[in-house]
């Protein structure tokens, strides 16, 4: 569905929806609703995290790293 934008008072906006299918509005709603979702976190397990330990590097000193990689 085209996304729009409109200045229309809340009264025409309501006309203009009454005038659609009950499955139109349903869908209009499920859109809406889209928009405004929340993302669920996914959580894992703390024993697949550690299995992640040395494989990737954390920490360190970003201003020193980034002023070694401007002075080359």
């Amino acid at each position: 569905m085209a996304k729009a934008t409109s200045g229309l008072p809340r009264g025409e906006i309501v006309r203009i929806l009454s005038q659609l299918s009950s499955e139109e509005r349903e869908e209009i709603m499920r859109e809406v609703g889209k928009e405004h979702e929340v993302l669920k976190p996914k959580f894992i397990p703390i024993e697949e995290v550690l299995k992640l330990k040395g494989i990737i590097s954390v920490g360190g000193d970003a201003l020193k790293d980034s002023e070694r990689i401007y002075d080359e």
